[in-house]
């Protein structure tokens, strides 16, 4: 299945919606947890070889997955900006959590890895900080082309690495009457500890959207 792509200009975002960008890996799908179960990437083998209790503990989190997805579609708009390679979000999704496939059909899934690792190699945080600014600052006040009917002015980004804390609010804070959230997922979570993470969020999405001043909020082992 074709990864959506992101032109440099994309579509006009409504300022009454926030913008929320999903990391992937260990944000939405337990990539730690699988491999340490021994499964390669696309082992698609071993993935219908799981345990028992390990296949009901990734449907049940393929379900909070799927339930997290549709309440950000619903509420604001999407992206998925991972540091893997092209096609590892479809591909992973379908072999893995493939009742989520469809959702992806509603987000852009954009490859900070393969647009950006030639520019600055062996840099992941680059990386990560390229894409939020192609696609962030295109809309703020600095911009040449920018509206300010089309400003983003909410700003939520999930993601499980130091890197997509420091990306979104380095990117973020250069944008002018932006509200930046931020929420860090524990790294390298198995998959009770995900589950759990989207549980909470799934239970507190409104009121994180209806929180009126930035936040930067970091998910320990210690709360789980």
């Amino acid at each position: 299945m074709a990864v959506a792509t992101v032109p440099t200009i994309l579509r006009s975002p409504s300022p009454d919606r926030p913008v929320i960008i999903l990391d992937w890996d260990d944000t939405l799908l337990p990539t730690s947890a699988l491999t340490h179960l021994g499964i390669a990437a696309d082992d698609s083998h071993r993935a219908t070889s799981l345990f028992e209790e390990d296949r009901i503990a990734l449907d049940l989190l393929s379900a909070q997955v799927k339930l997290f997805l549709e309440r950000c579609i619903e509420s604001a708009e999407c992206y998925i900006i991972t540091n893997s390679e092209d096609g590892w979000v479809h591909r992973s999704c379908k072999l893995f959590i493939p009742d989520v496939l469809p959702l992806l059909e509603c987000i852009p899934v954009i490859s900070a890895c393969s647009k950006y690792a030639l520019q600055y190699p062996w840099r992941p945080l680059q990386w990560k900080m390229a894409a939020f600014r192609d696609l962030l600052l295109n809309y703020s006040p600095d911009h040449p082309q920018h509206d300010e009917s089309n400003a983003f002015r909410h700003i939520i980004a999930f993601g499980d690495a130091d890197s997509d804390r420091e990306a979104i609010h380095t990117v973020g804070g250069r944008m002018k009457n932006c509200i930046v959230k931020s929420i860090q997922f524990v790294p390298n979570p198995d998959l009770q500890q995900l589950h759990k993470q989207l549980s909470w969020m799934n239970k507190f999405m409104d009121e994180l959207q209806m929180h009126p001043k930035p936040l930067d909020l970091v998910i320990s082992k210690k709360m789980l």
